[in-house]
C-alpha cells in the first residue's frame, strides 16, 4: 500500500498528423516504475496496420481487432501529444479492468472507427480511471484528432513575460 495514495500514472497519448482522424492513440500506464504502453489496433499482432483505403471496411464493418502491448510505434512521433495522470489505488485497479475485460465486456474483439478504435480505448481508459478532466460529451465522436484537442486543451498554457 502506498502511503501517499499513489498507485501509478495513466498517460494518454495520441497522434494526429494534421488534425487527420488518421491517426493513432494509445495509452501507457506506469506502475513500480515500469511504464507499458497498450493500444487497439485492426487486425492481428502479426498483421498491424491499414491503408486509408480500408476505410470503408474498418468504418462499415467489425473485423479482428487486438490490443497490444508494448504499442510503442508512434513514441517518436512529432505530432505526438500526451498528458498524464496521477492514479491511487483505487483507480489503478478500475483501469486494469478495463484493459483486462476490453473485450469480454463488449462481446467482441471487433474493430470499427465508430466506437472500437484506438481512440475509443485511450478514452475509455481514462474514463474507467475516473479522470473527469477527459470526459468529452457523450455525441462526440472520439478520433485520434479530438483526442489530441482534447489532451492539447487541458495542459497547462504558459504565457511568457512581456
Amino acid at each position: 500500500m502506498d502511503p501517499f495514495g499513489l498507485s501509478g500514472v495513466l498517460t494518454i497519448f495520441s497522434d494526429s498528423p494534421n488534425g487527420d482522424p488518421i491517426g493513432h492513440a494509445f495509452i501507457g500506464v506506469t506502475e513500480n516504475g515500469k511504464t507499458t504502453y497498450i493500444g487497439q489496433w485492426p487486425g492481428t499482432a502479426d498483421n498491424i496496420g491499414f491503408e486509408k483505403g480500408d476505410l470503408p471496411r474498418l468504418f462499415f464493418s467489425k473485423m479482428e481487432g487486438t490490443l497490444v502491448s508494448p504499442d510503442t510505434s508512434h513514441l517518436r512521433s512529432s505530432e505526438l501529444t500526451s498528458i498524464s495522470f496521477d492514479l491511487d489505488d483505487m483507480q489503478m485497479s478500475n483501469l486494469k479492468k478495463y484493459v483486462d475485460n476490453f473485450d469480454v465486456e463488449n462481446g467482441t474483439k471487433g474493430y470499427n472507427l465508430r466506437n472500437r478504435q484506438c481512440a475509443s480505448f485511450a478514452y475509455g481508459a481514462s474514463q474507467a480511471a475516473g479522470i473527469k478532466e477527459m470526459k468529452m460529451p457523450w455525441y462526440k465522436w472520439i478520433t485520434p484528432a479530438s483526442l489530441a484537442k482534447k489532451i492539447n486543451s487541458l495542459k497547462p498554457k504558459i504565457k511568457c513575460p512581456s
